[in-house]
């Protein structure tokens, strides 16, 4: 249950002094006109200022984590050492680079994220698993909001990795948006370990873009149905959530290290960095990398 903002009280007060005003004025006399006036016009700058208080309540009541731009899901209880703080710069940005990708086809909806700007286009990672059936999609930025500034649709779907649940967009884009950069190879073996803490982002259940603080659990060689691997996989203790799919894992030092691809047995899925790093160089998108 949320705390009461004295801002309320205080535009009540002013509500009721603008009453009294009101009824104050239509007792005078008919002869003391002047008075009336005045009493009239105590009664509109009170009703100013409860509106004013009102909305300034209603305001600072509709943002979050000291209005620092971003928005936060609440993380599960810390654990022991896992639980070492993402920057906020590190969370926001994260957030305002993360978009919402819509299948125009089958209607399903994920998340993805922009790892580069080269002139006036974007390039966007996300989970392949989003795209069936469908060369385009619409994405819709938020720049940190909990409503889209803007809606792009026929967005072409750039690259599908084989084997791996990525794909790349590539979308015209004319503003300066927050980039991830995807982590360099002389620091992914520094974030292999086992046991730490990152940031997550994904439109859960179709909505705006949500931070998670998440500890990685270790990391697994995923297999399909026919026994053939999946790919290297960050294994999450918390399950990610319908809307995530194709959103980025990122670390304490802001730098992209996984996409996720979904969940398992209530555990979150990411794929695994290295993986993500041969692949692009295999299909000749090096510029990602860089």
């Amino acid at each position: 249950m949320g705390t009461f903002d004295p801002l309320y009280l205080w535009a009540g007060l002013a509500g009721l002094a603008s009453i009294v005003c009101f009824v104050a004025a239509r007792q005078i006399r008919p002869g003391d006109r002047a008075w009336q006036v005045r009493l009239d016009g105590l009664c509109v700058v009170a009703l100013l200022v409860a509106a004013s208080l009102s909305v300034a309540a209603a305001f600072k009541s509709g943002t979050t984590n000291e209005n620092k731009g971003f928005v936060e899901a609440q993380p599960n209880r810390p654990i022991g050492e896992l639980s070492t703080s993402i920057p906020d710069s590190v969370r926001s940005s994260a957030l305002r680079a993360t978009v919402r990708i819509i299948n125009p086809i089958t209607g399903g909806e994920g998340s993805g994220v922009i790892v580069k700007r080269d002139g006036d286009y974007v390039y966007i990672l996300t989970a392949k698993h989003i795209l069936e059936q469908t060369n385009e999609a619409t994405i819709e930025t938020f720049e940190g909001r909990t409503t889209p500034v803007a809606r792009d649709t026929g967005v072409p779907v750039m690259e599908r990795i084989n084997n791996l649940d990525l794909a790349v967009l590539k979308m015209n884009c004319k503003k300066e948006p927050d980039v991830i950069d995807i982590c360099p190879e002389n620091k992914i073996d520094a974030a292999e370990k086992k046991g730490f803490t990152v940031a997550t982002v994904g439109c859960t259940d179709g909505l705006w873009p949500e931070v998670r603080i998440e500890d990685v659990e270790d990391v697994v060689d995923l297999r399909r149905d026919d026994n053939s691997s999946a790919g290297l996989h960050w294994r999450t203790r918390q399950e990610a959530k319908k809307g995530r799919s194709g959103g980025p894992m990122i670390d304490v030092n802001g730098y992209l290290i996984g996409i996720c691809s979904g969940a398992m047995k209530d555990k979150g899925y990411y794929l695994h960095i290295s993986e993500i790093s041969r692949e692009l160089k295999q299909v000749g998108l090096n510029n990602l990398l860089e």
